[in-house]
């Protein structure tokens, strides 16, 4: 059975380097890009292999990744298209719930939802830019300062679950009008659960006063109008799980940003906010942040946080913890938290071609609620992003990879590498041209079971 699993795959990698090879080089032109990836692999999914409503049985299968990818200008467009796939008494067993969607009496939105995710990304333009527009997957959803919204992802649930997003910013400068603009956010276009949007104006833009001109109010609605999207009830008490389940979690947002110096060496601009979680908690900050010779990143906040509120609630990790947080912010736990005074600084250095690092911590000035070691907000918050680019490592010429590590609780020093509150995610590529092995891990520490979730996979991908 595995020789023929092998067989059959070395069948279709040739197949398919002949055809796209030859494609590749018909459709070259000045400015259009075309990349096809062609993975093989391996994936395991917890499945109903007993027909008792419970998917509480692990199962492995192999895996073929078909991958174009196409580019014209600032237009961009990425499929993933994935077959899983097993051998069992000399059949070919596809599996069902990648094309058929699964439940009681699917309808017509089921099916978009399991067919709008082979796409991986449709875009246009990039963040910032009078017109940008992305549709798939995104793991750095921001509105305004990020302050509610920041580094938001919708992919925490690949390779199960591939959700398509929006987000969609336009700059009235792209009509002659840089008087207003606005970005929107939403995560999940058929499930319309976390949902956001930012108008902004610049008042003075006809003033002939540079810093001043380009001076941004802003004004900001976000929401998770559906909370209990993709979560796993690890609620147990009845009531919390009612209120959850008809939940809707709402934020204002108020914010200034000026530009101050805007040139190849060095970047500075300030910024502040005023956030609210329906008029009842507040919180704001004040900052600043830029690049020096667009190397180095920096930034620095003061936060100035009330009763109650949490900063940047819609974060990277939001979608893993959201549970834990809503219970704060609506008071179910217990007591709110009460207010105080923190503190943010963020640092990265990217060198092109050779590795970029970002890292952001963020905390309160003292210890906000004293003897209650499981606060979060107690403690400070790391979060760090790692890319190592190829032929950097000496010997290994074809070796990179991309980390993630979030933790929160970071009590001690010696707290920096334990698990509760943290969340990592890795991928360790190995090139032998034309071929790419990758070995993909995720890791997320339950508090509630005190075990590690752990996610991982073994691919192989041939790029044209």
């Amino acid at each position: 059975m595995c020789l023929r699993q092998t067989f059959l795959n070395m069948i279709i990698l040739l197949l398919f380097t002949l055809t796209l090879s030859c494609f590749a080089e018909d459709s070259s032109g000045e400015g259009f890009h075309f990349n096809f990836d062609l993975g093989l692999g391996v994936e395991s999914f917890n499945e109903d292999t007993d027909n008792d409503g419970i998917e509480d049985n692990m199962v492995t299968y192999q895996k073929l990744m078909l991958a174009p990818d196409i580019s014209f200008g600032k237009f961009g467009i990425g499929f993933e298209v994935l077959f899983h796939y097993q051998f069992q008494d000399n059949e070919l067993t596809v599996r069902e719930a990648d094309w058929i969607p699964q439940g009681d009496d699917p309808d017509f939105l089921d099916y978009l939802e399991l067919y709008l995710s082979k796409f991986r990304y449709v875009r246009y333009g990039l963040k910032g830019e009078p017109l940008f527009v992305k549709f798939g997957s995104i793991d750095d959803g921001t509105l305004g300062n990020g302050f509610i919204m920041g580094n938001y992802s919708n992919t925490l649930f690949l390779p199960e679950r591939r959700i398509f997003g929006l987000a969609l910013d336009i700059d009235g400068a792209l009509f002659d009008f840089p008087l207003m603009g606005m970005e929107t956010f939403v995560s999940n276009v058929i499930d319309w659960n976390v949902i956001g949007a930012r108008l902004y104006f610049r008042p003075l833009v006809f003033l002939d006063i540079p810093i001043l001109s380009a001076m941004q109010l802003g004004g900001s609605v976000i929401a998770d109008i559906n909370p209990d999207a993709y979560y796993e009830a690890d609620i147990t008490e009845p009531a919390v799980v009612a209120s959850f389940e008809d939940a809707q979690v709402v934020f204002y947002d108020a914010d200034v940003r000026v530009p101050i110096l805007n040139s190849e060496i060095l970047s500075l601009a300030a910024f502040g906010d005023i956030g609210t979680y329906k008029f009842e908690n507040y919180g704001g900050m004040l900052g600043f942040g830029g690049k020096l010779i667009s190397l180095i990143t920096y930034g620095a906040q003061a936060r100035f946080i009330g009763e109650g509120f949490i900063p940047n609630y819609f974060n990277n990790t939001y979608e893993l913890f959201k549970t834990a947080n809503y219970m704060n912010i609506e008071r179910l736990a217990g007591d709110p938290s009460p207010g105080y005074v923190g503190w943010l600084a963020t640092l990265g250095l990217t060198i092109e071609g050779l590795f970029n690092f970002q890292a952001t911590i963020d905390g309160p000035f003292g210890e906000v609620e004293p003897g209650n070691e499981a606060n979060t907000v107690n403690y400070p918050h790391l979060r760090g992003v790692f890319s190592l680019a190829e032929n950097l490592v000496p010997g290994v010429p074809g070796l990179s990879a991309d980390a993630v590590y979030d933790k929160s609780l970071l009590r001690t020093f010696d707290e920096l590498i334990s698990p509760e509150g943290a969340f990592i995610q890795a991928k360790i590529n190995y090139k032998m041209a034309p071929a790419v092995i990758s070995f993909i891990y995720q890791l997320t520490y339950e508090s509630a079971t005190d075990e590690w979730d752990i996610s991982s996979g073994l691919e192989t991908t041939i790029s044209f």
